[in-house]
């Protein structure tokens, strides 16, 4: 089986989903990135531990990195 990639506009997208699921040698899968039932609980423990107060602001810290240190 060979797979294609296609965008569709967003307005369209229903419709297309609809034409596609009516084809019986077209297998669709909407899910543009899976993600595993494990990544979701690994978000979720994180979200419940974040603590606001002990986070960096980036635009404060990013001049505290060489990125280009072993380049």
């Amino acid at each position: 089986m060979k797979e294609v990639t296609i965008k569709v506009q967003e307005e369209k997208y229903k419709f297309f989903m609809e034409l596609m699921a009516q084809l019986d040698f077209v297998e669709v899968n909407d899910d543009e990135y899976p993600i595993p039932a494990f990544h979701k609980d690994v978000v979720k423990e994180r979200l419940e531990v974040y603590k606001s107060e002990e986070q960096f602001d980036w635009e404060d810290v990013k001049d505290k990195f060489d990125l280009n240190d072993g380049l």
